[in-house]
């Protein structure tokens, strides 16, 4: 089947002209990743916030200890939190995916979408034996639309970290926060040379 692409949520949500297209693929998610992040963190944060509320089958990806670590830190964000919240919800997201193993959040989502727990399609597939195409279109739709819902989730830890440092200057007494802090949040999510991506 061929690659869908669809745009991240400033560009769907305001028609953004110039959106990064993004590729869902065989199995893993193409982040369509930018470095020049220029958009609002609350405004995005809240946009993400919906699209979780929106899953119709895969919910048992944001039950992860990690996923609810992240959407916590996501309300933070889109609360425009003080430094002390913003930076206590970042800090339980960092311990949380570490704690998982996983080099990102990206990743805690895909192994728990491959294990299939909680998905009423996978169950009966494997349950039944049958194949996929005596799924009724409906379910099959609304495991495309979660898939779509999960990848937009699935936002870089580098730009969750500006949106945290963003809102932390903005706030009043702004707070920024030492190097070596930068320095640590800022390698979380990059993949290590010859790490293994299903670690």
């Amino acid at each position: 089947a061929a690659p869908r692409s669809f745009f991240p949520p400033a560009a769907r949500r305001w028609g953004s002209a110039d959106g990064v297209s993004m590729t869902t693929r065989a199995i893993g998610f193409d982040l369509g990743e930018r470095d020049e992040d220029t958009s609002r963190g609350d405004v995005e944060a809240l946009a993400l916030i919906e699209d979780a509320a929106s899953v119709l089958f895969l919910q048992d990806p944001l039950r992860h200890e990690c996923s609810q670590a992240y959407l916590a830190l996501l309300q933070q964000i889109s609360l425009k939190a003080g430094p002390n919240k913003l930076f206590s919800a970042y800090g339980e997201f960092f311990r949380s995916l570490r704690r998982s193993g996983k080099a990102s959040f990206a990743d805690v989502v895909l192994d728990e979408i491959i294990a299939g727990r909680g998905n009423p399609v996978a169950e009966a597939v494997a349950r039944t034996g049958a194949s996929i195409s005596s799924v009724a279109p409906v379910d099959l739709a609304a495991v495309a639309a979660d898939l779509d819902l999960l990848q937009r989730l699935c936002v870089s830890e580098a730009t969750i970290l500006k949106w945290c440092e963003r809102a932390a200057a903005a706030a009043s007494p702004s707070r920024r926060q030492p190097a070596s802090w930068v320095a640590a949040a800022s390698a979380l999510g990059v993949r290590e040379e010859g790490a293994d991506v299903g670690a």
